[in-house]
């Protein structure tokens, strides 16, 4: 089963979207100011399950810049314009890390339009105090750091990055690096801060009234998000299952696909009747 690639018009901007498979529609959403291509490893197994997009969301990959900049009710917006552009009434959410805060804000903007969710090692959900303190300091430190210009910088962050996102790197494809350089050249640097103080607003939010089917999973060996955070997110919402991939990172869905994929195709099966 092939993904296509297309471009789709919006009133907010314009698309790049990597579609395949048949079903009921799922938007896959993919975390910091990635792309689509995190997505490739388990799109495709998938596909057999669902109707699967993914997107470059705006100021990402090969998507335009947004004109109307990235604060949350601009860009939960968007999402709701594409899946308005597609023909798309009800439609399923996949959001991992960053991906997962856009999935919940969708969840919270417009419960009726999203069917069924899965959050992967998700910002976003209940936070201590202490949480997003530590958080709002380490955001403030990356902000501070100097962007890498020359080659030698730019490489050494690509390996920071490995290091950070997978609990073990050499399980991924070296091709990913290519990816990782491609996203950071591509993505718009108008989007940093623009919505820091939005994940507080986000840890406050009545995640008891959701109703929406929900399935957590989480790299457990994440160095970025612990997973009790993942519990907690699950427990906090009705009738979520939460699933554990021991040993796994932040990205899990490229250290471990046939495992990310294991968790989600039965949730897809299980959840058809509601998308």
């Amino acid at each position: 089963m092939a993904i296509e690639s297309s471009l789709v018009e919006t009133p907010y901007g314009k698309f790049h979207l990597e579609t395949t498979g048949r079903g009921k529609p799922v938007l896959f959403i993919h975390g910091g100011t990635a792309s689509a291509r995190e997505w490739r490893p388990v799109l495709e197994p998938l596909g057999e399950h669902a109707r699967c997009i993914a997107m470059d969301r705006l100021g990402c990959g090969a998507s335009d810049r947004s004109n109307r900049g990235y604060d949350r009710t601009t860009l939960t917006n968007s999402l709701l314009a594409l899946a308005d552009a597609l023909g798309l009434e009800r439609f399923g959410v996949v959001g991992q890390s960053f991906g997962g805060f856009w999935s919940l804000s969708l969840a919270f903007a417009a419960p009726e339009r999203i069917s069924r969710m899965v959050l992967v090692n998700s910002a976003g959900g209940p936070q201590t105090a202490e949480e997003l303190a530590e958080r709002r300091a380490r955001m403030a430190a990356r902000r501070q750091a100097a962007s890498p210009r020359s080659e030698a910088e730019r490489e050494a962050a690509i390996e920071r990055t490995m290091t950070t996102i997978f609990a073990d790197p050499r399980r991924v494809p070296s091709s990913f690096r290519d990816d990782l350089r491609w996203q950071m050249e591509h993505a718009d640097p108008a989007q940093a801060g623009a919505v820091d103080d939005e994940h507080e607003r986000l840890a406050q939010e009545r995640y008891d009234l959701l109703t929406i089917p929900t399935l957590v999973v989480w790299g457990e060996a994440d160095a970025m998000i612990v997973g009790d955070r993942g519990r907690r997110l699950a427990a906090a919402i009705a009738g979520a299952r939460y699933v554990g991939l021991p040993g796994v990172g932040h990205t899990c869905q490229i250290e471990a696909p046939r495992e990310f994929v294991a968790a989600v195709a039965p949730f897809f099966d299980a959840t058809a009747d509601v998308g």
